[in-house]
């Protein structure tokens, strides 16, 4: 691992250079945004500039099986928190996969979108928020929040540069997600990359970092962006 941050371009199960080849309580931090089920994948919108365009995510949806292979690989791995984003019909899944693993479910924390997708066609409640199971082995737990709550509100940075990653993450979020669930100098893994916002928060925050993605072109892109070479493109369209 070359650096303070490493993306590996590959699938994070494979069993010999992937997250699941890392050893049992080897990661101090999971911090992870999976892909999510095919019924919220083919309900998302894309925004663009100018209007909207209906678009299924462009990345495929995981399955029952993947969630108990990743879950189980997280929670062998992790000597803290794990924090798993995911829709939250998912959740109970998810913190069950992680269980088997061997850390134990704490509960399901809430991102509150401050900014968010409307409902377009307006007969029903547009969704304004996501899960994120919050997880930890057996033992003491300790994080830097207090008597702080699970719910954090935040919108998109209009100062932060887009990559084009469809499921992008606010650095705002990540990085309270890292100052809270970790201590500087301390390993952060996400095995689903993505464009890399875990990594780039983790590494402004003191933290070492290692991720995994299967897409060339989003391994590249995340790699750059930890290296400190930002990668911008506004007019690709985002979800929210």
């Amino acid at each position: 691992m070359g650096g303070p941050g490493t993306v590996f371009c590959g699938d994070c199960l494979n069993p010999v250079s992937g997250f699941a080849a890392m050893g049992d309580r080897s990661i101090d931090v999971v911090i992870t945004d999976p892909p999510y089920t095919d019924h919220v994948h083919s309900k998302q919108r894309r925004k663009k500039a100018g209007g909207i365009d209906d678009a299924d995510i462009d990345f495929s949806a995981i399955n029952a099986d993947g969630v108990d292979l990743i879950g189980g690989h997280i929670g062998r791995v992790v000597k803290r928190w794990a924090i798993v984003f995911c829709a939250i019909e998912q959740s109970q899944q998810w913190a069950a996969a992680i269980e088997a693993g061997g850390a134990g479910y704490i509960r399901t924390m809430l991102w509150i979108k401050k900014t968010f997708t409307p409902q377009f066609a307006g007969d029903r409640p547009a969704q304004g928020y996501e899960a994120a199971v919050l997880a930890h082995p057996k033992g003491r737990k300790r994080w830097n929040g207090g008597g702080k709550r699970g719910v954090f509100f935040h919108g998109l940075d209009e100062k932060a540069a887009r990559t084009g990653h469809q499921t992008q993450k606010p650095q705002s979020l990540m990085r309270e997600l890292i100052q809270l669930f970790s201590d500087p100098g301390e390993l952060i893994a996400d095995p689903f990359a993505g464009s890399g916002s875990t990594g780039v928060a983790a590494i402004a925050e003191g933290r070492r970092f290692i991720g995994w993605e299967k897409d060339p072109h989003w391994a590249e892109v995340a790699q750059a962006r930890i290296d400190g070479r930002g990668v911008a493109d506004p007019k690709q369209p985002t979800l929210f």
